[in-house]
This record gives C-alpha cells, sequence and structure tokens, in this order.
C-alpha cells in the first residue's frame, strides 16, 4: 500500500526557480526559492515537505502515530513543558499578504492558550506578531490587538481540521472549523511581522504550548475559499482513477489505495476502473476513522457500470484488510440486481433500489447522518430513506474493500446483498466524513 505522501499534488504550490547564491569576501548566503505553501507532514520529522521550512524540535517534543487516517505518524505536544518546533531559517513572510493555514488537531485540554502556528516579529507591537491558537475551547486568530475569537467551544479527545484565513484584499480575518465558517471580521490592517521564525505549537504571547496532535499542517499564501476549505477537511478519499497510477488518491490526503487483478477501461470521466467478478478482483483502501465511530455521519458517491448484475459487493467495511474480526456490507446488489444499501445494526432497516442497468453507467450516493438516517440517491434524485437510526461500528480505523468482499455474510443484513464479487466498472469514487445534501448529490450526478 502506499503512503499517502508517496505522491505529492502540488495543487496550491507556486515555485519560482530562480535560486541564487550572494557571496563576498567571508560569507556566502542562500536566498531560499520563493515558495507559496509550505506543509509539515510530522512522519517522524520536522521537515517541510518541499525541503525549505525545515524546523527542529525543541524540548524533547515527539511524534505519535496515534493520527486521524491510522498511518504515518503526528506531532506530539505536552504543554507542561513547552514542547515545539521552531523554523529559524529562511523567513517565511507572510506580510501584507493573503495566507491560509491548516491543520488537524486533537486536543488533551484546550483551556488558557494553545498555540497551533505562530510568527512574531514584535509581540507587544499592533499587526506584528503573528498568533493562531485555541484560547479556552475556542479558535484565536491574533495580529495582536487586532484579533478574531471564534464563536464555537472545540471538545477535547476530539479530532479537528482548522483553518486560519486572512484575505489581504479585503483585510478579513476568518475562522473555519471542520470546513464551515465559524466567524470573520475586518481587521485594522495587515499583518506586518517583517522578521521572526515559524514556531507550531508554541507562541510568544503563551507560556505554555498546544497539549495534543497536531497534523497535516499547510500554509498557502492565498485566501482559500470556503468551498476549497470545505472540501479539503470533509474529503476523505476521491479515486478518479485518472492520476499517475490507478491506485492514486486525488483527495486532499493522499491514502494511496490498493489494487489486484483489476484494470483501467474507459470511464463515466476519463478512465475507470473494472473488476473481473473474482475475489481477487478489488480497490481495497485504509484509513478511514469516521466509519469507525457509532453513528457518525458519512457520505459515499460514485458511478457504476455492471457487466452483470447477479449480485456483487460493491463497498464493504472492515476492522481488518484479511477476513478477520468485524466487518458489514454496505452497498451492493441483492440477487435480483436491485442496488442495496444499509447501515451496521443489530436489525438494520435496508433500502433496496431499482435493478441497476446492463452496461449503462448510474450514479449511486449513500448519506448518512443520524438524524436523517441512510439516504439513497439514484442519479441525483432521493430513492428512499430509513428516517433515523444510530448505527454501530467497530470502534477502529477501518478498511474499505471496494469490487469485492473480505467476509461472506458479514454483519446483521449483509445478506441482502448477494455476496459475489462485483464484475463491472467504477469512476469517481469519494468517501466524505459528512453527510452531503440532496443539491450536492445532483452536482456529482449532473456534473
Amino acid at each position: 500500500m502506499f503512503n499517502r505522501r508517496d505522491v505529492i499534488i502540488k495543487i496550491y504550490i507556486n515555485i519560482s526557480q530562480t535560486f541564487s547564491l550572494v557571496a563576498n569576501a567571508t560569507t556566502t548566503s542562500t536566498v531560499a526559492p520563493t515558495v507559496t505553501t509550505a506543509y509539515w507532514g510530522f512522519d517522524s520529522n520536522a521537515n517541510d515537505m518541499y525541503g525549505v521550512y525545515n524546523g527542529a524540535l525543541v524540548n524533547g517534543a515527539t511524534y505519535s502515530n496515534t493520527t486521524y487516517f491510522g498511518y504515518g505518524s503526528n506531532l506530539q505536544l505536552n504543554a507542561s513543558i513547552n514542547q515545539s518546533i521552531v523554523v529559524s531559517s529562511p523567513f517565511l513572510n507572510l506580510s501584507y499578504t493573503s495566507f491560509t493555514v491548516e491543520a488537524w488537531i486533537y486536543g488533551y485540554s484546550l483551556t488558557g492558550d494553545n498555540a497551533i502556528f505562530s510568527q512574531c516579529e514584535c509581540s507587544t507591537c499592533q499587526d506584528q506578531c503573528l498568533s493562531l491558537i485555541i484560547r479556552n475551547y475556542k479558535m484565536y486568530m491574533g495580529f495582536t490587538l487586532d484579533d478574531l475569537i471564534g464563536l464555537t467551544s472545540l471538545s477535547i479527545n476530539t479530532w479537528y481540521h482548522i483553518a486560519y484565513v486572512y484575505d489581504n484584499t479585503a483585510q478579513t480575518q476568518s475562522l473555519y472549523l471542520q470546513g464551515v465558517l465559524d466567524t470573520s471580521r475586518t481587521s485594522s490592517d495587515s499583518y506586518q511581522g517583517q522578521n521572526g521564525s515559524i514556531v507550531i505549537g508554541s507562541s510568544a504571547l503563551s507560556t505554555s504550548s498546544f497539549n495534543g496532535f497536531i497534523d497535516n499542517l499547510k500554509v498557502t499564501t492565498t485566501a482559500k475559499s470556503a468551498s476549497q476549505l470545505l472540501y479539503d477537511a470533509s474529503v476523505v478519499v476521491y479515486f478518479s482513477f485518472d492520476g499517475s497510477t490507478l491506485s492514486q488518491d486525488m483527495g486532499p490526503n493522499q491514502m494511496n489505495g490498493t489494487i489486484s487483478n483489476a484494470a483501467a477501461v474507459t470511464g463515466k470521466v476519463g478512465q475507470a476502473l473494472a473488476f473481473t467478478g473474482a475475489l481477487s478482483s478489488y480497490l481495497q483502501i485504509y484509513g478511514f476513522y469516521q466509519l469507525g465511530q457509532p453513528s457518525k455521519a458519512f457520505s459515499i458517491v460514485m458511478w457504476v457500470y455492471p457487466y452483470s448484475i447477479n449480485g456483487g459487493v460493491l463497498v464493504q467495511v472492515s476492522q481488518y484488510s484479511n477476513a478477520t474480526g468485524w466487518c458489514y456490507s454496505l452497498m451492493g446488489l441483492n440477487y435480483l440486481g436491485q442496488i442495496t444499501m444499509l447501515v451496521y445494526d443489530s436489525n438494520p432497516p435496508i433500502i433496496v433500489g431499482p435493478i441497476l442497468s446492463v452496461r449503462t453507467w448510474t450514479h449511486l450516493a449513500l448519506t448518512y447522518s443520524s438524524t436523517d438516517g441512510v439516504r439513497m440517491y439514484i442519479n441525483g434524485v432521493l430513492f428512499g430513506t430509513t428516517g433515523a437510526i444510530p448505527w454501530g461500528s467497530s470502534g477502529v480505523i477501518d478498511w474499505l474493500s471496494i469490487g469485492s468482499y473480505v467476509v461472506n455474510f458479514c454483519g446483521p443484513g449483509s445478506g441482502s446483498i448477494y455476496p459475489t464479487p462485483f464484475l463491472g466498472a467504477i469512476d469517481e469514487f469519494y468517501v466524505y466524513r459528512r453527510e452531503l445534501n440532496a443539491s450536492e448529490i445532483v452536482s456529482f450526478a449532473n456534473g
């Protein structure tokens, strides 16, 4: 299985290739390339993934494998000894410019000031000390005496995607929590810090550091839009099958999968992935935290092109990659060729849809929330719903097996999906960590 960071899709990068050396009789200095994005993945090192803004651990800061996606590592900080990462050189100039800072965080405690990212020229000078923190459970964006505090209180021991956005043209400070705007304001002036190290996990305005995990911290010198941030925060995986490899996740998390005995064919959009109808023919992906938690919202959307409709498992959720442990079939065809969807429960309500047409592209969407239950959409149209229901889970980060199954008849209600491998193709496969709404589903089906 590829690591999500084996392939870096440089969507937000603009690197100037000008690289100059300035020399005199006694010194030689290097002017770093202009890089508009820095990205710290914290996979057992403090390096920027583009090799420019590399950091150093402070006060014994460490790494942990307790990540949201279940592999790689993240930065683990202990506030009691003010641990952090410091990037001393080169200087990342964010003054008088738009920028976005995003990260995944998990706090053990969120009282007081819990710094995420800072850069400070003068801690008492207005607009010269950038401090992006969680202050008493709420997001906080400070320029010094020109600050914005969030509205929503965060919970401890919970994973969040957070984003701090400054639009220099509109002079707007904005805070996004889980991809949704929490609050915004017009600043008095631009951030004006002209020097100062980057500090991850601590701030010149606080005597303690963040207490918990920080992962995938990204700095972009543009003000990302609301739609971009919602995408970053809520798309878990996106397989278009049009990347450099068929197994490449084109979404924001680079959760590349494993493909066995499946091949590229002409798709609904570009290429699709075709399965042979054998048990050995599948796409398998690891890293679904949301699916491993009880009654958490999620959505799965894709195009399907069946060569046969004599049953077939489209999506199976499992605790392990092999035929052991907890699992259930989430979506597939029954013995009549009808599309069937459900979630795990002792006596799950099951939605049985229409018989799919052979060798025809059909758009399928399954959405779930605790208030709406399971909803089945066919070609962008709501076909049926279970109404509000809870659902059980493995309690761990899950695997998805696409096109085949790990265990025959696993989980209550899974027998309604005829337990054979799927013979056909899929395209534009998405998993979201939220319930998509009806208009979003229509856009997918008609896009």
